[in-house]
C-alpha cells in the first residue's frame, strides 16, 4: 500500500480544506497524491441497475476507474470538501454516486486503507457538519474502509482554516489516529 490519496472536492486546491488536508497528510509517511475532482471527468451514476444485476458499469471510459485504483492502493484516504448547503460539494457527491457499483460487490481487501474527512464552512451553526459526515461515512462503509475521523473547520470566512489553532490541532490529532489505525 502507498501513502495518502486526497480526494479534493473543492474548487480551490489551495483553499481552507486543502490547507488542513496538507497538514494532516504531512504527518503520514509515503507519497501523497491529490485528486482534483473538479478537474476530473467522472460521469454520474444513472441508476441503470447494471451493477445490481451483476453486469459491469456501462459508464467506463472516464476518470472514475483510475481514481479508484489510487484509492485502492492508498494506505490513507482523505476526502476534502467545502460545505455547500450543509452537504458535500457537487463533484464529490457525484463521484460518490459511482460507489453504487460496489454496493452489491464483495470489496473485502480491495480497499484496505482507512479514511478521514475534512470539511470547512464559511459560517457557523449547530450541526453544520452532520450531513456531510453521514454521506462520507456511508461512502467509506460501501468501500469497506473505516472513517477514522473528521476535521470540521467553521467560520473560515473570518479565520482561514490554516490560521485556526483548533482546526490545526484536529488535523494533528487525526493524523495520529490514522497512523495508529494502520500500524
Amino acid at each position: 500500500m502507498n501513502g495518502v490519496t486526497v480526494l479534493c472536492g473543492s474548487p480551490r486546491l489551495d483553499g481552507n480544506g486543502m490547507s488542513l488536508a496538507t497538514r494532516l497528510a504531512a504527518s503520514l509517511p509515503g507519497p501523497r497524491t491529490v485528486v482534483d475532482l473538479y478537474g476530473a471527468t467522472v460521469r454520474l451514476c444513472r441508476g441503470c441497475g447494471a451493477c445490481s444485476a451483476g453486469s459491469q458499469c456501462p459508464l467506463g471510459g472516464d476518470d472514475f476507474g483510475p481514481i479508484m485504483d489510487q484509492v485502492a492502493a492508498a494506505r490513507w484516504v482523505v476526502m476534502v470538501s467545502p460545505l455547500h448547503f450543509s452537504g458535500l460539494s457537487a463533484p464529490l457527491v457525484g463521484f460518490i454516486s459511482r460507489f453504487q457499483v460496489y454496493w452489491n460487490t464483495d470489496v473485502s481487501g480491495r480497499f484496505p486503507g482507512v479514511a478521514a474527512l475534512v470539511v470547512t464552512g464559511g459560517s457557523e451553526y449547530p450541526g453544520m457538519f452532520v450531513a456531510a459526515r453521514k454521506v462520507a461515512g456511508a461512502a467509506f462503509t460501501t468501500l469497506g474502509m473505516p472513517l477514522i475521523g473528521m476535521i470540521g473547520a467553521a467560520n473560515t470566512d473570518q479565520v482561514p482554516a490554516g490560521d485556526n489553532p483548533a482546526a490545526l490541532e484536529q488535523a494533528d490529532a487525526l493524523a495520529r489516529e490514522m497512523l495508529a489505525a494502520i500500524n
